[in-house]
């Protein structure tokens, strides 16, 4: 329910919001003077701040506030003096504001842990959690359609002897200047990832043969102006893997993409190895 929610507009999580305070300030009012419902109160703020954001969290803090003093002021529950009574008032504005504050550090705080386990610290791609959550999904997506799909799989030739004669300070810098020409060279709708090592990975949604064959061509082209500019001392082998009809998953992309890249090592290294067994390539 949360999660439907959340996948909503913002205007309708908003309206949301707004019709949650309506009704607890309507059973506030027919509650009558016996009863206090000043703690549901924070229902309609908490959920502002959560799904909507602080802004809309105030907001919803302050008009929980007003509709809490006038429920109370007209079904005469103002038993303390004006001045003690505004003084609640503004005690109360300020444990709902409060709250809103906390729900939405809350949310930014988890949103940011969401992302960092999936993305990889060093260069901010995709991790292999990540890639293989977002490809499946793209994979029961073009199944549905029927849409063709293709993925890259790369390896950095030789990758060791940098960590070894210069240093992991100068890998890192090799394989952060990797992924800014992955992402340099691939569409928005491109997937790309770090899966461990020297090992990166592209999924191209909606991409045939001779799309495949030519983001990869684009993509080795990035990657040899970076090592003639002289950000990479290494090449790349890499395997490529292009179906008519979306593979049954991702492991089965990778595997077949993996094959076609261990073949090209094994022909001669930095070059595009193809899959031929159950693709169009």
């Amino acid at each position: 329910m949360a999660l439907a929610f959340s996948n909503l507009p913002k205007t309708a999580r908003m309206a949301v919001t707004v019709l949650v305070l309506a009704a607890v300030s309507y059973a506030d009012y027919m509650s009558g003077v016996p009863a206090s419902l000043s703690l549901f109160y924070l229902a309609p703020v908490a959920l502002s701040a959560w799904y909507v954001g602080c802004a809309w969290g105030c907001l919803m803090a302050v008009c929980s506030t007003a509709m809490w003093y006038f429920n109370d002021w007209f079904a005469g529950k103002q038993l303390a003096p004006p001045g003690v009574f505004f003084l609640d008032v503004i005690m109360m504005a300020g444990v709902f504001v409060t709250v809103a504050l906390v729900f939405d550090g809350l949310h930014r705080a988890l949103s940011r842990e969401r992302e960092m386990a999936l993305h990889d610290s060093l260069t901010g791609l995709f991790n292999s959690r990540g890639f293989f959550i977002q490809v499946q999904r793209e994979i029961e997506r073009a199944r549905r359609t029927g849409s063709p799909a293709a993925l890259l799989y790369i390896d950095l030739d030789d990758f060791k002897r940098i960590n070894d004669t210069m240093g992991h300070m100068e890998g890192d810098r090799v394989l952060k200047s990797v992924a800014d020409a992955l992402m340099e060279s691939c569409r928005r709708v491109d997937l790309v990832a770090r899966l461990g090592g020297d090992e990166f990975a592209v999924f191209l949604p909606d991409t045939g043969e001779d799309e495949a064959k030519t983001a990869a061509a684009r993509i080795f082209r990035f990657l040899s102006d970076k090592a003639n500019d002289g950000h990479l001392r290494v090449t790349a082998s890499a395997g490529l893997a292009a179906y008519s009809e979306p593979p049954m998953s991702i492991d089965q992309a990778l595997k077949d993409a993996d094959e076609a890249m261990y073949n090209q090592k094994a022909s001669g290294k930095n070059g595009i190895g193809l899959k031929a067994a159950g693709t169009i390539v």
